[in-house]
Protein backbone atom coordinates (compact mmCIF):
# COMPACT_ATOMS: atom_id res chain seq x y z
CA UNK A 1 0.00 0.00 0.00
CA UNK A 2 0.72 3.22 0.18
CA UNK A 3 2.74 3.06 3.61
CA UNK A 4 4.72 0.73 2.30
CA UNK A 5 5.37 2.66 -0.97
CA UNK A 6 6.33 5.95 1.48
CA UNK A 7 8.24 3.99 4.11
CA UNK A 8 10.40 2.32 1.21
CA UNK A 9 10.61 5.54 -0.29
CA UNK A 10 12.00 7.42 2.72
CA UNK A 11 14.51 4.80 3.66
CA UNK A 12 16.10 4.67 0.16
CA UNK A 13 14.40 1.65 -1.14
CA UNK A 14 16.31 -0.49 1.14
CA UNK A 15 14.71 -3.65 -0.32
CA UNK A 16 15.85 -3.55 -3.98
CA UNK A 17 19.58 -4.09 -2.83
CA UNK A 18 18.19 -7.36 -0.70
CA UNK A 19 17.44 -10.96 -2.68
CA UNK A 20 13.74 -11.17 -0.54
CA UNK A 21 12.75 -14.81 -0.43
CA UNK A 22 9.02 -14.46 0.99
CA UNK A 23 7.66 -18.28 2.71
CA UNK A 24 4.04 -17.97 2.83
CA UNK A 25 1.03 -21.04 3.77
CA UNK A 26 -0.42 -22.51 6.37
CA UNK A 27 2.16 -24.63 8.25
CA UNK A 28 5.95 -24.77 8.05
CA UNK A 29 6.87 -21.28 7.37
CA UNK A 30 9.25 -21.06 9.97
CA UNK A 31 10.75 -24.05 9.64
CA UNK A 32 10.83 -23.53 6.00
CA UNK A 33 12.16 -20.10 6.32
CA UNK A 34 15.25 -21.42 8.80
CA UNK A 35 16.50 -23.64 5.80
CA UNK A 36 15.96 -21.05 3.62
CA UNK A 37 18.02 -18.98 5.23
CA UNK A 38 20.70 -21.85 6.41
CA UNK A 39 20.90 -22.29 2.65
CA UNK A 40 21.66 -18.91 1.39
CA UNK A 41 24.30 -18.66 4.35
CA UNK A 42 25.83 -21.96 3.26
CA UNK A 43 26.03 -20.46 -0.51
CA UNK A 44 28.32 -17.29 0.87
CA UNK A 45 25.29 -14.74 1.30
CA UNK A 46 25.20 -12.76 4.25
CA UNK A 47 21.73 -13.37 5.62
CA UNK A 48 18.67 -11.74 7.31
CA UNK A 49 15.55 -13.61 8.71
CA UNK A 50 12.47 -12.21 9.29
CA UNK A 51 9.98 -14.42 10.76
CA UNK A 52 7.51 -15.79 13.93
CA UNK A 53 9.77 -16.27 16.33
CA UNK A 54 12.86 -14.05 15.93
CA UNK A 55 14.42 -11.78 13.81
CA UNK A 56 17.96 -11.69 12.26
CA UNK A 57 20.35 -9.33 11.41
CA UNK A 58 23.64 -11.34 10.39
CA UNK A 59 24.18 -13.10 13.71
CA UNK A 60 22.27 -10.75 16.09
CA UNK A 61 18.65 -12.00 16.84
CA UNK A 62 15.91 -9.70 17.93
CA UNK A 63 12.55 -11.54 19.16
CA UNK A 64 9.85 -10.50 17.53
CA UNK A 65 6.26 -9.42 17.61
CA UNK A 66 4.52 -10.77 14.97
CA UNK A 67 5.48 -13.21 11.58
CA UNK A 68 5.54 -10.21 9.67
CA UNK A 69 6.30 -6.83 10.29
CA UNK A 70 4.01 -3.51 9.29
CA UNK A 71 5.22 -2.15 6.19
CA UNK A 72 7.55 0.83 7.96
CA UNK A 73 8.63 -1.52 10.63
CA UNK A 74 9.59 -3.91 7.71
CA UNK A 75 11.56 -1.08 5.70
CA UNK A 76 13.75 -0.22 8.87
CA UNK A 77 14.54 -4.02 9.15
CA UNK A 78 15.75 -3.65 5.34
CA UNK A 79 17.72 -0.61 5.51
CA UNK A 80 19.55 -1.73 9.23
CA UNK A 81 20.43 -4.70 7.25
CA UNK A 82 21.32 -3.02 3.59
CA UNK A 83 23.90 -1.36 6.28
CA UNK A 84 25.21 -4.43 8.38
CA UNK A 85 25.84 -5.95 4.80
CA UNK A 86 23.00 -8.25 4.69
CA UNK A 87 22.50 -9.47 0.83
CA UNK A 88 19.74 -11.97 1.42
CA UNK A 89 16.87 -12.08 3.70
CA UNK A 90 14.63 -15.12 3.86
CA UNK A 91 10.87 -13.95 5.51
CA UNK A 92 8.01 -15.53 7.12
CA UNK A 93 4.64 -13.81 5.26
CA UNK A 94 1.24 -14.30 6.44
CA UNK A 95 -1.53 -14.51 4.65
CA UNK A 96 -2.72 -11.35 6.63
CA UNK A 97 0.52 -9.22 4.34
CA UNK A 98 -0.30 -10.37 1.19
Amino acid sequence: GRMGALAARIYGNPGDDLLQIGITGTSGKTTTAYLMEGGLRAAGHATGLIGTVETRIGDERLKSERTTPEATDLQALFAVMRERGVDAVAMEVSSHAL
